[in-house]
């Protein structure tokens, strides 16, 4: 039953008055973000986060080319000083190299790191990291500063990027500039087509990307960046016959499905095992090697970031990269 104004009068009941709200700490104002902060991200406000790095600009006049057949990969030389000549060979514009594993803990997080740093040891220049790894990947985990912005910013940002928000893309993993994953704690879903936007976005920017992701075709953006002509794919195994030969099923699948020259363009980074190496893992590299893939074994070491003896293996890895992102 509602009581109005006039059966209150006529009642002479009176409503009994609203107490006063407590008073409190005064609240501070939130000041509005300028008109040039629109930028469609959502930043987290951290302190030195950002990684600067140097955008490579478009060739001038930046003109279409005919489709030009590629030159046959020649096989690594075995002198070393050879091997870093061909590391420091030229790169073309934009070369995105995804660092693809399917075996957990085999290793392809950390020859993603080393790959990165001997690129800017041996070259010179910084390259760019992408954890294109769906949940919460290793590279995001690990790096220097939590990072202000994901792959989900960059891709749904305006382009081309503010440059208020350039500056503060990146994040730093062992002082390279990374982009990292999406945080569990932002609520936001990195799905195959953002990873893709992201990582070609970063390909426009930088001279190299590295891209580390996981070999699950269905969930993941690796079935189109293997299927990229223009990449240069670096496979990360186990030195044995399982793990090899699971490159060689992903190579037969690759080819089905309109990669025909997938093999040209990979290279197999095989992690041995702490004893000797295994028999059936040479037999299965021996196979590779027969389908025109570069094999570099990298040997196992309790910290191979920095163990002198895996970085000549990763300098070779990278001059294979290097020779086929000419």
């Amino acid at each position: 039953m509602t009581v109005t104004s006039e059966d209150q009068q006529a009642t002479g009941d009176e409503l009994p008055p609203v107490p006063a709200a407590p008073a409190g700490p005064p609240r501070t104002s939130v000041p509005a973000p300028p008109a040039s902060a629109e930028h469609g991200a959502r930043p987290v406000p951290v302190s030195n986060a950002a990684a600067p790095f140097t955008v490579v600009s478009p060739p001038e006049p930046d003109r279409l080319h005919p489709v030009e057949a590629r030159e046959p990969v020649v096989p690594l030389p075995d002198d070393h000083r050879r091997v870093l000549d061909l590391a420091r060979r030229p790169l073309r514009r934009g070369a995105i190299v995804p660092v693809v594993g399917w075996e957990g803990g085999v290793g392809r997080t950390t020859i993603t790191r080393a790959l990165a740093a001997a690129f800017q040891r041996t070259r010179g220049e910084d390259p760019v990291i992408v954890d294109a790894v769906p949940m919460w990947g290793a590279l995001t985990a690990a790096a220097d500063h939590p990072a202000e912005y994901c792959v989900t910013d960059l891709a749904t940002m305006p382009w081309p990027i503010p440059s208020m928000v350039m500056s503060r893309l990146l994040t730093t993993v062992d002082g390279l500039p990374t982009l990292t994953g999406a945080a569990p704690a932002r609520g936001v879903l990195s799905d195959p087509r953002t990873l893709l936007t992201a990582v070609d976005r970063m390909a426009k920017l930088a001279r190299l990307t590295f891209v580390d992701t996981v070999a699950d075709i269905a969930g993941s953006p690796t079935r189109d960046l293997v299927r990229n002509p223009s990449a240069a794919v670096v496979w990360v195994a186990s030195a044995t016959r399982a793990g090899l030969w699971g490159v060689a099923e992903a190579l037969t699948y690759y080819r089905a499905v309109g990669a025909p020259q997938v093999a040209q363009r990979s290279v197999v980074a095989i992690v041995g095992s702490r004893r000797h190496w295994p028999g059936d893992a040479a037999a299965a590299e021996a196979q590779l090697t027969g389908l025109g893939v570069e094999t570099v074994r990298v040997a196992h070491s309790a910290k191979p970031l920095c163990d002198a003896k895996c970085r000549s293996a990763v300098e070779r890895l990278l001059a294979a990269v290097v020779l086929r992102s000419s």
